[in-house]
């Protein structure tokens, strides 16, 4: 990060801590928490972060040591997938020309979202039906939102697949590093496979709703 993007300051909100990090703030709260990066908190409760202290984690997982690999799993996926999303340029996709800066901007809204609920999600080995209900409530947003952007149901779901694709690759080949016999990643990808077709169907019928409601009707008015 350049110095004028650095925030003034001694020490660095959550937000502005992720931003200089890279990473979604769900993911530096999980880290925080998890004692793997330093904070204090406000009197108010707020996370604070020095700067100094996240230099030196940046130092750390730029080294080819254990500091990496002792993260969650899910952490790694999330972040990989989050970084091969941005590489891709999502720009050059058909469906994604479509939309206007508005509907761009809530769309990315949308997977910063996502990505939070996935990470909670995942990191409950039994549990975690309410983060699956609310993805699905958010998989009902984008198929009304797709309707409402004028994108076709193929375009919707290919959309979503480009999406769904990149996650998935993305905590096959991390969990790959661990060996072929990785329990905890084939259970990360079986669960993350069930959270996100649960929400392609939700998707698909709420954008089929949304396109009926709107269609005009066959009837002529009396």
């Amino acid at each position: 990060m350049s110095s004028e993007m650095i925030p003034s300051g001694p020490w660095l909100s959550l937000s502005d801590a992720a931003r200089y990090l890279g990473v979604h703030f769900t993911t530096l709260r999980r880290w925080a928490d998890a004692g793997e990066v330093p904070c204090i908190r406000t009197p108010g409760g707020r996370r604070r972060f020095s700067l100094p202290d996240l230099q030196r984690f940046l130092a750390r997982l730029r080294q080819p040591s254990a500091a990496r690999a002792s993260m969650p799993l899910e952490t790694r996926a999330l972040d990989l997938a989050r970084q091969r999303i941005q590489a891709q340029a999502m720009h050059q996709e058909n469906w994604f020309a479509r939309l206007d800066e508005a509907q761009r901007l809530r769309f990315r809204h949308s997977g910063r979202r996502l990505f939070g609920l996935l990470i909670q999600f995942s990191s409950r080995s039994n549990a975690g039906e309410a983060f699956l209900e609310e993805g699905k409530l958010m998989a009902r947003e984008y198929g009304v939102a797709c309707s409402q952007a004028g994108l076709s149901i193929t375009e919707t779901v290919r959309a979503f697949l480009f999406f769904r694709s990149s996650l998935l690759d993305a905590i096959h080949e991390t969990s790959s590093l661990n060996g072929p016999n990785d329990m905890e990643g084939q259970r990360l990808y079986q669960r993350m496979s069930d959270f996100l077709d649960a929400m392609l169907l939700d998707t698909v019928e709420s954008y089929h709703e949304a396109h009926t409601s709107h269609a005009p009707s066959s009837v002529e008015g009396q």
